[in-house]
């Protein structure tokens, strides 16, 4: 979003993540997504963080399933990709002969509306799909350890 908002500073202030705690975090700490109606990505988790999807424009379908579903969503990775593991299974139409467990998952859907804000928690597995035309913007929140039971935010 920096690269394409560069001429603009201002825009990057308007993206302001800390009312919802986040201080510091801005449009430089940003993506925006912008897709036509039926275009997605594929179910994937991405490996660090969590994330933090504003919609602005239009609605958009997200099919989440929890971290305990990992092997019921043939994990694969992609080449040159280090930042996500995606799934094997079509989610929209599964090949249930060929991905058995799938049946056994668990998905959560939500269909975001304009104006809401979508929690992703930390390895939780999402396909996103454009209902219409669809704008939105998140940030990832990096998470390091910093011992047993307590993470802190980057």
């Amino acid at each position: 979003m920096k690269d394409a908002f560069q001429k603009y500073p201002h825009v990057m202030k308007e993206i302001d993540w800390g009312v919802l705690g986040l201080t510091g975090r801005d449009g430089n700490n940003s993506t925006i997504w912008i897709g036509s109606e039926g275009c997605y990505t594929n179910c994937h988790y991405d490996t660090y963080g969590f994330n933090l999807v504003a919609q602005i424009y239009g609605r958009k379908r997200w099919i989440l399933f929890p971290p305990s579903d990992t092997n019921k969503l043939y994990p694969t990775r992609l080449p040159y990709e280090e930042s996500s593991v995606f799934s094997s299974v079509h989610i929209v139409n599964p090949d249930l002969k060929k991905h058995l467990l799938f049946r056994e998952c668990h998905p959560y859907i939500v269909d975001l509306q304009p104006g809401q804000v979508l929690y992703v928690p930390r390895h939780w597995w999402h396909h996103v799909e454009c209902l219409e035309p669809s704008v939105s913007i998140n940030t990832w929140v990096e998470m390091v350890r910093t011992g047993i039971q307590s993470l802190v935010f980057l």
